[in-house]
């Protein structure tokens, strides 16, 4: 198996992972160069997008049109789906949106308890 294929395998069995966790998992298989390499090979192909966090960049395979949610409470990222044609209305511009990055906030079910 490739190195990017290791990577891109590792991806897959974590929503989101950072770039040093990423290292943990693979640092007898590969060097840190080879790592983020990789992982920015895999962005550049459509195969999976950075998620900025508080400071921190975290890496996952790009499956669907979702966004995030930080709980500040348990330090969770929640998926959530952004329907980008209410997007569209929301903004009220005549223009084609290609990306879409929101970052939210706010506390999750489970920590409002």
């Amino acid at each position: 198996m490739k190195n990017i294929d290791k990577i891109y395998s590792e991806l897959e069995k974590q929503h989101l992972i950072s770039p040093a966790d990423l290292l943990l998992r693979l640092e007898e298989e590969m060097n840190r160069a080879t790592v983020y390499r990789g992982l920015k090979r895999l962005v550049e192909d459509g195969k999976a997008r950075e998620v900025q966090g508080h400071g921190v960049t975290f890496y996952e395979v790009l499956v669907d049109d979702h966004q995030h949610v930080h709980c500040h409470g348990c330090e969770r990222y929640i998926p959530v789906h952004v329907d980008r044609s209410l997007l569209q209305q929301a903004i009220g511009m005549d223009c084609e949106i290609e990306h879409v990055d929101i970052h939210l906030t706010g506390t999750c079910s489970e920590c409002k308890v």
